[in-house]
């Protein structure tokens, strides 16, 4: 499948560019929106103080193998930004934006965007206890996160731009530094499946969110190009590692971090080319 349009150069001479969220301003969309709650959940919550995730938190899991305790802030900020998100882009009052602006700024903030438990195992951290701001990790939690960041940009543009347009700048400035420059310059990330050896759900998931990074925010038509060419490669990687059934040897959880990330990516690459590159034809993808 991917191998195919490696080979033609066929990625050469499609346009990614085409609409695959729809944004505040899809009234029609968001106003059929069926979690009619969630504009009351984040009223309840509106004000939320952002917890704090600890230097000695992220200490913790190499001195006991505690997670939790870095885990706990972390995952709250993520649902109550989603939160907040979702209710403005129902309500569309602007009555959230504060709160948006609080969450990305906080997250923005933060040194790593990955997990405690996920920093021991990465190979170019050069301390063991801490993450330190030069290093560039990209795997899956902190692409998570930087996805998350490019779609409420996206989505929240125009009234973010109204409200706080300099919380774009510093998303863009995040991404840019965070994930797109080092992800275009590094060929050493282990999830690529690059060295022979074998990869796992790793690779779609953060290559899915990655992919979701660069169509929403990269500007640059052939560095976007680029980009997704060289995800085509490392996600090549996982594909024909896929049995023939289709089947997902990491177990049923990881069927949806695996097979159900490469729908994802495989989803948006249709969606951004107007359905022109469609691999859900490849017959090992529908099985």
């Amino acid at each position: 499948m991917f191998s195919k349009y490696l080979k033609e150069a066929d990625l050469l001479k499609y346009n990614f560019r085409g609409d695959i969220f729809p944004t505040v301003e899809d009234r029609e969309f968001w106003d059929a929106f069926q979690d009619y709650d969630c504009v009351n959940q984040a009223e309840a919550a509106m004000g939320y103080d952002w917890p704090i995730i600890r230097a000695t938190s992220y200490m913790e899991y190499l001195k006991s193998g505690d997670r939790r305790c870095m885990e706990i802030p972390y995952v709250n900020r993520i649902r109550h930004l989603t939160l907040f998100t979702i209710a403005e882009l129902k309500e569309n009052k602007g009555r959230f934006l504060p709160d948006i602006v609080d969450g990305i700024f906080a997250i923005c903030e933060e040194t790593f965007w990955g997990l405690s438990a996920t920093h021991p195992i990465l190979k170019y951290f050069d301390c063991p206890q801490l993450p330190m701001m030069e290093n560039s990790a990209i795997d899956i939690t902190d692409t998570d996160r930087a996805a998350l960041l490019a779609l409420i940009i996206t989505l929240l543009k125009k009234p973010l731009l109204e409200y706080c347009p300099e919380i774009i700048d510093r998303v863009e400035y995040e991404l840019e530094r965070r994930m797109k420059y080092p992800y275009e310059r590094r060929m050493d990330y282990w999830w690529t499946g690059d060295f022979g050896g074998k990869t796992n759900n790793h690779n779609p998931w953060t290559l899915c969110n990655l992919l979701t990074v660069f169509l929403l925010t990269e500007k640059n038509e052939r560095r976007l190009k680029r980009a997704i060419r060289k995800m085509f490669y490392e996600c090549y990687n996982y594909y024909r590692q896929i049995p023939c059934d289709g089947g997902c040897d990491e177990g049923p959880h990881y069927w949806v971090e695996g097979p159900g990330n490469l729908f994802d990516l495989a989803y948006q690459i249709k969606l951004a080319t107007d359905g022109e590159l469609d691999l859900f034809s490849d017959e090992r993808l529908r099985r």
